[in-house]
């Protein structure tokens, strides 16, 4: 593989319809490690939950606006549970379970109960969104925080690295001259 094969591999535009190895293998990836799984189910659940709400403002059953925002560019696994939740309410579920049946959080699945009984749905998937856009702004402060040690010790370690590799020479030449 040459080095523009990977270059057009890596800018390869994403396809949420037909995704290709790559997106699997990322979006596994992503899913897999701890810190940035929050990351991938918060950001991913304040897209979808967003779009649900302006879908439910502009007049789409909770059922059709599922639908839609499962065929939103989000990481697979959590469009795979958005797919399960639509199609559970299909079946008759009501939105609060189907929403815990599927994994879509604790939080989402109280706010979509609560606006399922009290009509308005709209504000509670809106109250739902903001929280989960809150949540991936703290976890990136989170993760910010813990790489900032390591990412010092690092550029340390090369401004040292390049301090002695520009000394160590002039003090030998110095050390010759001297004898």
């Amino acid at each position: 593989l040459s080095l523009a094969g990977l270059g057009a591999l890596a800018s390869r535009r994403r396809t949420p319809e037909s995704p290709h190895l790559g997106m699997h293998l990322a979006d596994t990836l992503r899913w897999s490690i701890p810190g940035w799984y929050r990351l991938q189910f918060a950001g991913g659940l304040a897209i979808a939950c967003d779009a649900m709400t302006h879908a439910v403002r502009a007049g789409l059953p909770l059922e059709q606006a599922a639908k839609a925002a499962a065929n939103l560019d989000v990481n697979l696994h959590l469009r795979h549970r958005l797919r399960a939740f639509a199609d559970d309410l299909h079946r008759g579920a009501r939105a609060g379970d189907a929403a815990r049946r599927n994994g879509l959080g604790e939080l989402t699945a109280v706010a979509l109960g609560a606006g399922s009984r009290g009509h308005d749905l709209a504000s509670a998937l809106a109250y739902a969104a903001d929280y989960h856009d809150a949540l991936v702004c703290r976890w990136w402060i989170v993760l910010r925080n813990i790489a900032w040690p390591p990412v010092t010790r690092i550029l340390a370690t090369l401004v040292g690295t390049f301090v002695l590799a520009m000394f160590m020479p002039l003090v030998t030449l110095i050390d010759l001259v001297a004898l």
